[in-house]
């Protein structure tokens, strides 16, 4: 007797939880043993109801962002035998039934649950009749679905662009910062500089470090590779030799739960989508003379301007998040209350530079959104957001405002910054995930172009 299916994942509400995912992906398996001849299956999406032959990738991501049918517990539409109460029915479940009994089981199916036959259906959106597949709080569809993956997806398939000197040093040089890989390699660098500039402060190395590391790291390597037996991974080789000079633009990404556009893309919308939020370790100095500087966790507050994919390989790509800093010295103030507030008119970086880092990883990217104060409009309150989608059990000391950041952990001086040119600001950003597949560029699950007419609300 064949051990029953665990089914029980269908009623989990979260559908990115790992038993969800779990049970989708043994579902597909057992229905493509089991399928009839030919590459698609019936797919049980709430939307699609077993009405609509699909590809097997297809019906993953509707399962996943659509949810799976609460009711259909008896997979008699891909494979399962109609009477599984301990009877092994080997026969119901070879690949070689006749077509018209599969037709029956359709049939039957929609039948069961009231659903329309394929002839009947004249629009893409079938009607949903059964009460579980109205949508409410608990069973909507994920709208911030990024993939279930650290790389998230773009909004649009993007367009090709020539990356210019500048802004390829920039990303480049910040991957290779944030790569774990070559972590030993930058401390190379860094032993050098100093064994070359005895004198030099901290500060000194650290910006030239910054500036020039992209370029010794390349020579470096072709030096290894030319006159040593040194083994150097297929990955270093690749990071070394610099990513391709031709990108791939974005102006809208969703990823870690959230969906960013870029400021210019939303100067037309109601939302705002272009708060973004960096918590990184950072070296600050008190000068350029300062011998003993400070490192420490950092929140960096910033507005979206761009979203680029750098290519080393077809598999070896990162998505980088180019933002307008606030410099936190000038810029940023906390009130009375307790409340957070940025001035824009203060920006870290005022010129394109090429030892400005505008640059993050998509990846280390979380959201936030401003509130223009009502007495000083040059200032901004700045809201935490969390991703859609995802449910917090707070204690009841946080159940006040759950999405307002308290700001009471931040360890760093504020008073230690006095300009620019005096704090080495290598963002070195806690959890770097590298993005090492390919984009999905071409998703028919909610993707939309840059002539799209923006429906959300301002909470979406």
């Amino acid at each position: 007797m064949n051990k029953p299916m665990d089914k029980s994942w269908i009623n989990l509400e979260y559908r990115l939880d790992e038993l969800y995912v779990k049970g989708a992906n043994e579902f597909l398996k057992f229905a493509m043993a089991n399928k009839l001849p030919g590459s698609e299956i019936y797919c049980p999406c709430t939307k699609c109801q077993n009405i609509k032959l699909v590809q097997e990738k297809v019906a993953y991501e509707h399962i996943i962002v659509n949810g799976f049918l609460r009711n259909y517990k008896n997979w008699i539409c891909h494979g399962e035998p109609l009477c599984t109460n301990g009877r092994d029915n080997d026969a119901a479940r070879r690949p070689n039934l006749e077509s018209s009994i599969c037709d029956d089981m359709v049939g039957m199916i929609h039948d069961a649950f009231g659903i329309p036959n394929m002839d009947d259906v004249v629009d893409d959106e079938p009607s949903q009749t059964m009460e579980e597949d109205v949508e409410t709080k608990s069973n909507r569809p994920i709208r911030n679905y990024d993939g279930n993956n650290k790389c998230g997806r773009g909004l649009g398939g993007g367009k090709q662009f020539l990356l210019d000197d500048i802004t390829w040093a920039q990303a480049h040089r910040y991957v290779l910062m944030n790569f774990n890989a070559i972590a030993s390699f930058r401390e190379k660098h860094v032993t050098l500089l100093r064994n070359e500039r005895p004198r030099a402060g901290e500060h000194q190395i650290c910006r030239i470090h910054n500036e020039t590391f992209h370029i010794w790291f390349m020579d470096h390597v072709k030096q290894l590779r030319q006159t040593s037996n040194a083994q150097i991974s297929p990955e270093v080789e690749i990071l070394s030799a610099g990513p391709d000079q031709w990108g791939r633009r974005y102006t809208g990404y969703v990823i870690n739960g959230f969906r960013f556009r870029t400021k210019e893309r939303e100067s037309k919308r109601k939302t705002q989508n272009s708060g973004v939020l960096l918590n990184a370790s950072t070296i600050s100095f008190a000068s350029a003379r300062d011998r003993n500087p400070v490192e420490g966790d950092v929140s960096f507050y910033g507005v979206l301007t761009d979203i680029i994919e750098l290519r080393y390989t077809n598999d070896l790509k990162f998505v980088l998040f180019k933002c307008d800093w606030i410099d936190n010295n000038a810029g940023r103030k906390i009130d009375e209350f307790g409340f957070t507030l940025v001035n824009f008119k203060h920006l870290l970086y005022k010129e394109n530079r090429l030892g400005d880092e505008p640059f993050i990883l998509a990846s280390q990217a979380q959201q936030v959104w401003y509130v223009q104060d009502s007495l000083e409009k040059d200032w901004h309150i700045i809201v935490i957001m969390t991703p859609r989608d995802m449910f917090d059990v707070l204690t009841k000391d946080h159940m006040t405002e759950p999405q307002v950041e308290p700001y009471n952990g931040q360890h760093l001086d504020d008073n230690i910054f006095t300009n620019d040119e005096d704090s080495a600001w290598v963002m070195r950003a806690v959890d770097g995930a590298t993005i090492d597949v390919n984009i999905v560029e071409d998703d028919d699950v909610d993707t939309e172009s840059d002539d799209d007419v923006d429906t959300e609300s301002d909470d979406d």
